[in-house]
């Protein structure tokens, strides 16, 4: 009988065709590079037990769920905010732009169905934020080895698109400032002028 199998290092450095002893450094080494240095360790940890599995199982990421879209912008991942942020407006339209017209809804309704579009705005990419990020940056190391198959190329490549602290610190001043320019607008036009005289 053989003796049991040792786990093999990250499936993706295999498939990258590098040697065993080689093969979670520079996995580990492309994963650093195009994560940057925000919670870069908790990614680096969640991404080579990912890896290890063969699959991004459902997790939870505070950060995703809270500030989405500061999140993916952090990331890069423009395209997932354009989907995100389509859905969001899209079902608000539906839901109180057509259902309205078709149907009479008590506000109790009304209420119950705005819960819900926040549930889900908010626990869906909390589940799956860490499986779209890691599946993101895949790609992002496919596309950077291909463009240049050294190590230290593809790092380089890599490292254009990753989050950085003064990158987070000004998405956290256009946050506040947007949050600002709505409170100032709340405050000279307060609900209460918006209905008709």
């Amino acid at each position: 009988m053989p003796p049991p199998r040792t786990p093999t290092p990250s499936t993706f450095a295999e498939a990258l065709g590098l040697p065993p002893p080689v093969n979670e450094s520079a996995s580990t080494a492309l994963y650093s590079s195009a994560l940057g240095t925000v919670q870069q360790q908790r990614y680096l940890t969640l991404f080579k037990r990912f890896d290890r599995a063969g699959r991004a199982p459902l997790g939870w990421n505070l950060a995703a769920s809270l500030a989405t879209l500061d999140w993916m912008a952090l990331h890069f991942m423009w395209s997932a905010a354009l989907i995100y942020a389509a859905v969001l407006l899209g079902l608000g339209l539906v839901l109180w732009g057509v259902v309205p017209l078709l149907l009479e809804i008590p506000p109790a309704i009304e209420y119950g169905l705005l819960a819900a579009l926040a549930a889900f705005a908010l626990v869906l990419p909390g589940l799956f934020g860490d499986a779209l990020l890691h599946a993101e940056l895949r790609k992002r190391i496919l596309r950077a080895i291909a463009a240049d198959p050294t190590l230290p190329g593809a790092c380089a490549i890599l490292e254009k698109q990753a989050s950085s602290q003064p990158r987070l610190m000004k998405i956290a001043g256009v946050h506040a400032l947007v949050l600002l320019l709505a409170a100032a607008a709340l405050f000279v036009f307060p609900p209460s002028r918006w209905s008709a005289d």
